[in-house]
Order: structure tokens, then sequence, then C-alpha cells
């Protein structure tokens, strides 16, 4: 109900957009390649990639959980396999690999909050446990180290980011870390 002919094609032209990406990988009998590149099968649900979560995670994955909660339901079991092929929970993964380019670490803010609005049936233990070691520290995402949160050292010892200490992005990067950890 509401707005008039234009209102309503934008509207549903703007909702049909947002279901273009991410991207479902799993094939009519369940196999994908994940994100480590090696195949993989999924049983009743779809592994999912092109996760843009620095773009998506506070306006996208809501909508998700109003609208679509099974394909959220599905983004988090996603997430949760990738967590346990890498070792840590990805940023932007990207076809079948992770591209590591985003800031800060929204997997587990889209997991939250799909949690916290009812989307339960995935492991949001099992992916939690890989989140707090991150937290303190360097981790290793398929065997190569990266930092889950910017300036982790500055950001334990100071609680924020730096310029003069910990190099570009600063406000960026402890806005990130602050809403990560609030979490």
């Amino acid at each position: 109900e509401g707005g008039d002919k234009d209102e309503r094609r934008t509207f549903y032209s703007a909702l049909y957009r947002a279901h273009h990406m991410p991207d479902d990988l799993t094939d009519v009998d369940g196999r994908y390649v994940g994100i480590d590149q090696k195949p993989g099968k999924v049983d009743g649900w779809a592994y999912y990639s092109n996760l843009s979560m620095w773009d998506t995670f506070r306006t996208l994955h809501p909508l998700y959980t109003l609208l679509s909660p099974a394909l959220e339901r599905d983004i988090c079991r996603t997430l949760v396999t990738m967590t346990n092929t890498g070792g840590a929970v990805p940023r932007w993964p990207l076809a079948v690999g992770e591209t590591w380019t985003m800031i800060g670490s929204h997997g587990e803010s889209v997991a939250i909050d799909s949690w916290v609005k009812g989307v339960r049936d995935f492991d949001a233990e099992g992916l939690f446990q890989k989140v707090w070691p991150a937290v303190h520290g360097p981790v290793s995402f398929l065997g190569e180290p990266h930092a889950s949160r910017e300036c982790i050292q500055g950001w334990t010892q100071r609680g924020y980011c730096a310029a003069d200490a910990d190099g570009g992005g600063t406000v960026s990067r402890t806005l990130e870390n602050s809403y990560n950890d609030w979490l």
C-alpha cells in the first residue's frame, strides 16, 4: 500500500536489485566450490558468495532477516562453513576466494544481527568460537596471517587507531572496531 505509481516502481525496482547479490554457488545436487577452491556439498540449503558485508551488513542483511529469513539463514550457514574452512570469519568472500579487502569484521555483525532477529538455524556457537581469538590478535585464514581487527595492537592498548602510529584510515578503522566490539 501507499505511494504513487512512480514511487512503487522505484520501490519494487530497488527490492528486485537487492536480490542480485550475494550469489548462490550451489549446483542442483548441493555441490559447490568453496572459499578454499575445493568442492563441498550442502544438503537442503544454498552456499553463497560475493558477500560484500562491509557494504551490506547495515541494510541488506537486516532486510533479508525480515523478508527472506531462509535466505539469511543460508548466508549465515555459508559464513559458518567459510569460517570452519578458512579458520576465521571472512571479510569479503568473492566467488571461490577471499579478497580480505574490506575493513571491519562484519561477517560476525551479520550473524549477530540475524540471530537477534530470530534467524537461528545455523551454528552461531561454532562461529563465535572463532571470533573471540580474532578480536585480540592476528588470525590465520587459509594458512595466511590476517588482522581481523584493524590496528589491533593500538586498538587493544588505546581503544582507538591513531594516525601517527597506525597509518591511514584510522577514523574508519576506529569506528568499525567500535561497532564490531559493541556487538
